[in-house]
């Protein structure tokens, strides 16, 4: 895992990184670089516990584009959550589409939150 020293505000130097990064930081309605995050695996689903659960934990470190696609958070992941259950084999980063990222048949993405 990255080591992220515990922030007041956003590391605003990446405000070049992501379009939209200081904007989000202002409006305070996007995840941001350093925090602690739970992307969920599926769109309109939240669920914490029982077996609609699925979800990934962990910490923002980067917002990138991932092969020329759309701006995507680089999640260094530390808990996953499947069916309801712990799961112990889960990958080390995933990249979930930046929260507001237009989807194929309407709709935007949000499935990444601050815990």
């Amino acid at each position: 895992m990255t080591k992220i020293p515990a922030l007041n505000e956003p590391l605003i130097e990446n405000a070049n990184v992501w379009p939209g990064y200081a904007e989000a930081w202002v409006n305070g309605n996007n995840p941001l670089i350093g925090d602690r995050v739970r992307a969920f695996d599926f769109h309109g689903n939240k669920d914490l516990d029982g077996t609609r659960a699925c979800y990934m934990e962990g910490q923002i470190t980067g917002i990138e584009k991932v092969d020329g696609g759309c701006w995507r958070y680089k999640i260094e992941v530390r808990r996953c959550v499947g069916g309801g259950q712990e799961q112990t084999d889960f990958p080390a980063v995933i990249y979930p589409p930046v929260n507001g990222t237009a989807r194929m048949f309407g709709d935007v993405c949000d499935g990444v939150e601050r815990i």
